[in-house]
């Protein structure tokens, strides 16, 4: 815990005598902190409508629907293009911006090495899988067939 508090540190003290000012350094990290909340949220509204297409009958009986969930996941993507416009008008958070993709490429790396484990192969294999299964189940409550999936409690009718 210790190690990591002292990575965080250098990293602050790394930053400040990179840029030269603390507002600098404020407002890249801001700027880089504000584009990874966003790439989580517009993931989490992608995972939304992947599981509205790959599992319309669990949606038809949900209990918990999203408010404006045929359109208003695309339209947060738009703002969320719009506030990267927006990010590109300002020389310092243009910077930032050009700074994110490092970050990204860090994290795809460490996946890419965690691709290889045989642990990471299987679970990706047994995911494929299920994902063909939903698909077909999708497909066949979609033509009207009374299909009971395990994770649906009642029979969905159509």
């Amino acid at each position: 815990m210790f190690a990591l508090d002292g990575l965080v540190g250098a990293a602050g003290v790394v930053l400040l005598y990179a840029e030269g000012s603390v507002a600098v350094a404020f407002t890249l990290v801001t700027t880089i902190s504000a584009l990874c909340f966003m790439f989580v949220w517009s993931i989490i509204l992608v995972s939304y409508l992947v599981y509205r297409a790959r599992r319309p009958q669990l949606h038809a009986v949900s209990k918990f629907k999203m408010p404006g969930g045929t359109f208003m996941p695309y339209g947060v993507l738009g703002f969320f293009v719009f506030i990267l416009w927006a990010l590109t008008t300002q020389p310092d958070t243009l910077s930032a911006l050009l700074f994110t993709p490092i970050w990204f490429i860090a994290v795809g790396i460490g996946y890419a090495v965690l691709r290889r484990n045989p642990q990471h192969t299987r679970w990706r294999a047994a995911h494929e899988a299920k994902v063909a299964e939903e698909r077909q189940a999708a497909a066949a409550w979609r033509a009207g067939t009374n299909v009971r999936d395990p994770d649906v409690r009642e029979p969905v009718s159509k």
